[in-house]
């Protein structure tokens, strides 16, 4: 019996990684396809449609993202497990699927950058040592958790189709939104004993849990230390991509920036 609920785990780990693939490959194809699409639309000179084509894919992301943290609230709800430390969007790809439309349609590139430089690899960390809770309906949260990540991945790429690069400087901006958003999660942790961002515990089977073994402080430097490493690290990429491929004529990611710019420029 005990071998058969091992086996049995592990089908249904192997589905779930198969599945992940899947949708990973089919969002990852129909978004670069329109990327493509934008790209070329640009280089013709039709600006009016490759700002629509946009507009409709970063509507088509971010509603995802929105949709499929509803399926999990939803879920949570039926299944009895809605409370204050699964309710709030204070996870990092949680809260990253909120932001997700703001930073493709609002025209702040500061928003863009940490969506871009926090979201990739945090929905990346997620795919690959997923933690998904257990309920009564798996393969419904399983689809929702992993839509989400997902598109938290898949979706801040979207303006490079315009012509936008990120700067290395955002990648510090990044950490800096990051430490924020750790204050935050660290003070609701402490009065309300909730574990957004893993900081009081490290999820097993991941590689925080090999951090955790020390004191809570510990703990919670050496994922500071981590983040401000990988942030260096992607601010490095992102120079050498910029040097190899600078920014060209970018166009604005909404019209209310594209009439602004218009004004200024008459």
């Amino acid at each position: 019996m005990h071998n058969k609920g091992k086996e049995d785990k592990k089908l249904m780990f192997d589905s779930e990684t198969l599945f992940c693939c899947l949708l990973g490959g089919l969002l990852g194809a129909l978004v670069g396809q329109g990327m493509r699409r934008i790209r070329m639309l640009r280089h013709v000179g039709q600006i009016r449609a490759a700002r629509s084509l946009y507009g409709r894919y970063a509507l088509l992301l971010g509603g995802a993202a929105l949709c499929a943290m509803g399926g999990q609230l939803a879920l949570l709800g039926v299944n009895g497990m809605l409370h204050l430390g699964t309710a709030l969007p204070l996870h990092l790809c949680s809260l990253m699927g909120v932001l997700l439309y703001p930073a493709l349609r609002c025209g702040s590139r500061r928003l863009w950058e940490i969506s871009l430089y926090l979201g990739v690899p945090g929905g990346m960390g997620a795919l690959l040592f997923p933690s998904i809770l257990s309920c009564d309906q798996p393969m419904l949260m399983a689809f929702c958790f992993h839509l989400l990540h997902c598109t938290v991945v898949i979706g801040p790429w979207l303006p490079l189709s315009l012509g936008w690069r990120p700067r290395p400087s955002g990648a510090a901006v990044a950490f800096g939104f990051l430490f924020l958003h750790a204050c935050v999660a660290l003070s609701l942790n402490h009065l309300a004993g909730t574990n957004y961002l893993f900081l009081n515990l490290p999820v097993a089977g991941t590689p925080l849990a090999a951090l955790g073994g020390g004191s809570h402080g510990a703990y919670v430097a050496s994922l500071g230390a981590m983040a401000a490493a990988l942030l260096s690290l992607e601010g490095l990429l992102a120079a050498r991509a910029l040097r190899r491929w600078p920014e060209s004529f970018p166009l604005p990611l909404n019209w209310r920036e594209a009439l602004d710019r218009g004004r200024h420029m008459g």
